[in-house]
């Protein structure tokens, strides 16, 4: 089927319309309301934060700070709302001339206005960060599919998924259509940004999920997880003096970037310490490693991030962190300040 809507939206944009998709829903409503929890304070050395500089993108330092603090939290509602005659083109969705972007070059092909295929409902399957970093497809756009597989067929972007995330897809049960040019009827979205209940019981699905695959009779006391080169470039410049000095600790050097799901998924299973730079590679500790476990992110100094405490949070695990020093166009830390903290985290780990 033929359709127009990038060209509706781009006379709305012309005109100076700017309204967002929530402001187009037929209906809305809520399905978890607005909740609190108590987090603890990340487990860190103090003197470090001196060389922080910068933070990771998307972020503020202050954002950051209050996230290693810990407190209270205040975990926004999930709500839904629903969407007629709803077009997903390329990398967007258009709704009657307005336009959300679900990655940052949200083109189209030409073929694609000519090709349209009709939906008579269909469930946004995807979010603009799970399009762009693995981890948050992961903690993302998978517990929203799992929220809202029973309301719709769950549609996302033709954007390619790598095999480690169709392999998470087949083992969840999840099968999104993935497409380039729909017309939707109905278009349900599900807005599902905090860490609340509702979000870790899906986390805690996805784990037994993990557990029932992949569960090991003698799992490792720790994994230290490279970095790999797959995403947004972090180099630990001493990433293997790393993980020679933690093995005699019992600390296991693992390669994602090398290994299927099942067989990462193994290595991983049990652990009750995940160690590595900060980012998307950690959160497969998150599906495997053992209850109450802890996390040792290793951060550069010019990009703070400690996006994987709201997970270790919601899961009742614990977090620490080692500030590294710039290197080149990469980072180092010290050795003597991993083992520290990880002296300081050994008080909270759970019994072998």
């Amino acid at each position: 089927m033929l359709t127009f809507a990038p060209f509706e939206y781009a006379v709305r944009r012309a005109l100076g319309g700017r309204r967002s998709l929530e402001e187009m829903a037929e209906r809305t409503w809520v399905i978890e309301p607005e909740s609190t929890q108590q987090v603890p304070k990340a487990t860190y050395l103090p003197d470090t934060l001196s060389r922080v500089t910068a933070p990771s993108v998307f972020t503020t330092l202050e954002d950051q700070r209050e996230i290693i603090e810990g407190g209270k939290v205040v975990h926004r509602p999930i709500h839904g709302f629903s969407l007629r005659n709803a077009a997903l083109i390329g990398s967007s969705v258009y709704v009657r001339g307005v336009r959300s972007p679900l990655a940052p070059k949200a083109g189209f092909r030409p073929r694609d206005l000519f090709s349209a295929t009709p939906l008579p409902r269909a469930l946004l399957g995807c979010t603009y960060f799970g399009n762009i970093f693995f981890g948050h497809f992961w903690t993302d756009d998978v517990p929203m599919i799992l929220l809202g597989n029973d309301l719709a067929e769950p549609v996302r972007t033709a954007r390619p998924l790598s095999q480690h995330q169709q392999d998470l897809l087949s083992l969840l049960g999840l099968r999104p259509r993935l497409a380039s040019s729909l017309l939707i009827d109905e278009l349900i979205v599900l807005v599902d940004p905090a860490q609340n209940s509702s979000k870790e019981r899906r986390y805690r699905k996805i784990r037994k999920a993990f557990a029932h695959n992949f569960r090991r009779p003698d799992p490792p006391r720790g994994v230290f997880l490279f970095r790999g080169t797959s995403g947004v470039r972090r180099s630990l410049v001493n990433e293997e003096e790393v993980a020679e000095a933690l093995r005699p600790h019992g600390i296991v050097p693992v390669h994602p970037e090398r290994m299927s799901l099942a067989e990462l998924s193994r290595a991983i299973w049990g652990a009750r310490l995940i160690v590595g730079v900060e980012g998307s590679q950690l959160v497969h500790g998150l599906y495997n490693a053992a209850e109450g476990a802890s996390f040792l992110a290793l951060v550069p100094s010019t990009r703070f991030g400690n996006i994987i405490k709201n997970y270790t949070d919601r899961l009742q695990m614990k977090y620490g962190f080692v500030v590294g020093e710039p290197v080149g166009d990469g980072f180092s830390v010290r050795i003597d300040e991993v083992l520290r903290v990880m002296d300081l985290l050994e008080d909270v780990l759970p019994p072998p």
